[in-house]
């Protein structure tokens, strides 16, 4: 759920925040919100992953938000558009069929602990044409030759996100914490963004960090956790 807002309709925007991003996390079960500043204004929104049959109200957690933003007049809220998106939740999932090839949100390539899916559109529909043309050339359906790519490229990254996003869903303090101490992590973890880092490579950086900040003092339900992340 989003709404764009001028910034002419907010109160004494902080000049340092024109070139931050504003993350909250905890506020919101299974996701987080955000502020991202942008030249004529910002965009303000919430996400999360909720069951299906869950009676829970989106709304409400845009409201919250807003109301803990001192610049930001819930009165002031323009158009807001909400609606579904399908984060990654099997690797096992089915893909593609002869001809039929999904890719993007189609075939729910999100990053389920931030909603991120740009890098794995791109790179699914590069996948896809490189089926295609092998397929072509072999006489055969693309779609075996693209759900086994996209099972080596994509999946196995998006199922250590899928472990990796349960745990800080649960322990959201403990890994706030992480990065604090630990900020190069915030910068790791834009290079898994850019498809520059696994995130293998980063959940296995990250159960370094937690240790080390805990002095290796794990209670056994975090021992737990980290061990399936």
């Amino acid at each position: 759920m989003e709404s764009e807002i001028p910034y002419d309709l907010a109160v004494d925007f902080p000049k340092d925040h024109v070139h931050t991003i504003h993350l909250d996390f905890g506020g919101i079960p299974n996701g987080y919100s955000w502020v991202f500043p942008k030249r004529e204004g910002f965009s303000i929104g919430i996400g999360g992953i909720f069951r299906e049959g869950e009676k829970i109200n989106p709304r409400q957690y845009f409201i919250s938000f807003i109301r803990g933003l001192k610049y930001l007049n819930e009165e002031k809220i323009g158009c807001v558009i909400g609606h579904p998106l399908h984060p990654f939740y099997d690797e096992g999932q089915r893909i593609s069929r002869e001809r039929v090839l999904l890719a993007g949100d189609a075939a729910h390539l999100m990053d389920p602990l931030m909603g991120e899916g740009i890098y794995y559109a791109i790179l699914s529909g590069m996948l896809a044409a490189e089926a295609i043309i092998q397929a072509r050339e072999e006489g055969i359906f693309p779609s075996d030759l693209y759900q086994n790519a996209m099972q080596l490229h994509i999946f196995q990254n998006l199922k250590w996100a899928l472990r990796f996003s349960q745990f800080v869903f649960r322990f959201t303090k403990l890994g706030y914490q992480t990065l604090k101490y630990y900020p190069e992590l915030g910068a790791l973890y834009l290079q898994v963004l850019e498809g520059k880092e696994s995130y293998q490579g980063f959940v296995t950086r990250v159960k370094e960090r937690i240790k080390d900040l805990l002095k290796g003092r794990l209670s056994e339900k975090i021992g737990k956790a980290l061990a399936k992340a």
